[in-house]
């Protein structure tokens, strides 16, 4: 530094920003550059860890008719969906390749 705080070579204020040199803040580029992933994984820390809590303990009353519902709902017999579509549907008929010109005696089913 030279007289009156400047440094040589240096035109007074080119570098200097709110009385720091671009050279101070430089020096803590690094903290800078790895604050934003750090601030991230804090977050995400605390965010998992409060969707991670378990749930509050219902009041008795609440959880004996939660129980009775669930009891209710294994009485119920099951749907079989899949078998129901089945049963409506017409039985499926073996179709003839459009690219095969039909012929008597043909087994072609493609």
């Amino acid at each position: 530094m030279g007289a009156g705080g400047f440094r040589f070579g240096v035109a007074p204020g080119a570098n200097v920003s709110n009385g720091r040199t671009v050279a101070d803040v430089a020096q803590y580029a690094w903290a800078l550059w790895l604050a934003g992933p750090v601030v991230a994984t804090a977050l995400a820390a605390v965010w998992v860890w409060w969707r991670g809590r378990p749930a509050k303990t219902p009041r008795p009353k609440q959880a004996i008719a939660e129980h009775q519902a669930y009891l209710e709902a294994l009485r119920r017999p099951a749907v079989d969906r899949i078998a129901a579509e089945h049963a409506e549907r017409a039985p499926a008929v073996p179709r003839r390749s459009p690219s095969v010109a039909p012929q008597p005696r043909s087994t072609v089913t493609r």
